[in-house]
């Protein structure tokens, strides 16, 4: 089978086969796209990733988040994802779903964290159009304070 393989900054090359169609994918994951361009390229409109802020989590815990992937074109779409890297987020097992024109499906994640520090991975989605990736993030609260230059309290009495 004929494939291509692009080269980008943004872009890793990884091949992949969808089951029973013999479909190779040899083509690059898309990055760091934003939601226009990965509904214009990959015809799927979803939330550009996953974040549990430093606040609202704790280790010992368990937070859901859900991802919504929407198809927007005017043909049935197969998708499948792979599970993160990082054994902290959870999902189902994968398998690859029909998604007609317009339908969406509901990918839950889960974060159970067993240390308090910022973790990063992605999600990746492959479909007839290539490959693209979501991040999931967990990040850590933190503490901010800003100063203006100088403060004036206008004429006061002093001691």
């Amino acid at each position: 089978m004929d494939t291509s393989t692009f080269s980008n900054t943004e872009q890793n090359t990884t091949s992949y086969e969808f089951d029973n169609n013999n479909i190779d994918l040899s083509s690059t994951i898309a990055r760091n796209i934003s939601r226009e361009e990965r509904a214009a390229r990959f015809g799927i409109d979803c939330g550009d990733s996953l974040i549990w802020s430093g606040a609202t989590w704790q280790p010992g815990g368990e937070y859901l988040k859900k991802l919504v992937l929407r198809n927007v074109t005017s043909r049935t779409l197969h998708v499948k994802y792979t599970l993160p890297k990082t054994k902290l987020f959870f999902m189902e097992f994968p398998v690859k779903t029909a998604l007609s024109p317009g339908m969406a499906m509901t990918v839950d994640v889960r974060f159970r964290p067993i240390r308090h520090e910022e973790f990063d991975d992605e999600i990746e989605f492959i479909c007839e159009h290539g490959t693209f990736s979501i991040p999931v993030q967990a990040r850590l609260a933190e503490l901010k304070v800003s100063l203006t230059q100088e403060v004036s309290f206008g004429i006061v009495t002093v001691n």
